[in-house]
This record gives C-alpha cells, structure tokens and sequence, in this order.
C-alpha cells in the first residue's frame, strides 16, 4: 500500500511540474543592466545600417535570462562625431546561466550628419528615441523592409530628410516585362 501511495504522489508531481509555467520572463535590456543581471559592451562592427554593432553580453546570475531590444531603443556614440544608432526591430536574446556570448545587433544610425560609426567604435545603452522615431520603428518593427529603405526612413524622420530618398534598390525597381 505504501508503494502505491508514494507512485501517486510522485505521478502528481510530475503532472503539476510539467504544467507549471516557465519562470523564465523577458525583460528589457537597460532594466537588465541597472539590476546587475548582465554586463554589455557595445562596439562598432563598421557601417551605419543592419548589422552594424556587436554587442557583448554576459548574464551574470545562476538562472537563465530573456533580454529584449524593444523598437525605437537609441544606442548612443562614445564618439560625438560619429552616429547614434537606432534599434527598429524587437531583438529578444536568450542566455543560460552565466552565458557569454557576442549577438550582432541590427540597428540604422540616426544622426545624417555625423560621421559613421568605424569598426571598434565604442557605444552605450540609451534610453528610448523621441516619440517620432519609436512609431517608426514600431511600424518597421510589423514589416519586412530592405535595409536601405530603413536606413532612408530613419533619417527622414531623425534629421528631415526628404522623402524622396526613399527608394527600392536600383534591381529591386526595374520594371519587369
């Protein structure tokens, strides 16, 4: 009788542990880094557009973390010359306890002006861009769009650009007969 009795407890369980849901929950990348659970460095992979910054990640506690790069995240120059970079789609990053690992970060700069970022060039967290620029990169964010189209966007509304530069690359906009 004892042997059946403990199969029941053990059977229920694992019946109540295999529906439990996961602890494991999302959380942004700046909350992440002001709580201590993972330490970033973000560095120029050269170029101003897609994968154009690699980031550094390492979770620093004994459970496993879900970062996210929420769209319309501003990853700021160290350089003032050179530009700021603009995250226009959601980046979710996984990461085991006590993972290390390098994630390239797909981002478009968003200050025509300055220079472009160099490869090796130094970058921070920012906080999220100005209202205009987070409703681009929320409506980017619900669509598949070329880089340059994105790129063209961005300083459109980070800088006043004219809409006109908005274009599909050269073989993209030939007509088909």
């Amino acid at each position: 009788m004892k042997k059946i009795v403990f199969a029941l407890i053990c059977i229920t369980c694992l019946v109540l542990f295999s529906f439990r849901k996961s602890s494991l929950k999302t959380i942004s990348i700046n909350d992440a880094v002001s709580q201590g659970l993972i330490r970033v460095r973000l560095s120029g992979k050269g170029g101003h557009s897609g994968e154009c910054v690699s980031l550094d990640i390492q979770n620093l506690k004994d459970n496993s973390l879900s970062i996210l790069f929420k769209p319309g995240h501003r990853i700021n120059s160290s350089n003032e010359d050179e530009q700021d970079l603009l995250i226009v789609k959601e980046q979710i990053i996984a990461l085991n306890a006590k993972e290390k690992k390098p994630i390239p970060i797909n981002a478009f700069c968003c200050q025509l002006q300055n220079k472009c970022p160099a490869q090796g060039s130094g970058f921070k967290l920012g906080k999220p861009a100005d209202a205009n620029l987070v409703k681009l990169s929320n409506f980017i964010n619900s669509i598949h769009v070329p880089n340059e189209i994105i790129q063209e966007a961005v300083w459109c509304v980070s800088n006043d650009n004219s809409p006109s530069s908005i274009a599909l690359p050269y073989e993209e906009n030939k007509i088909k007969n």
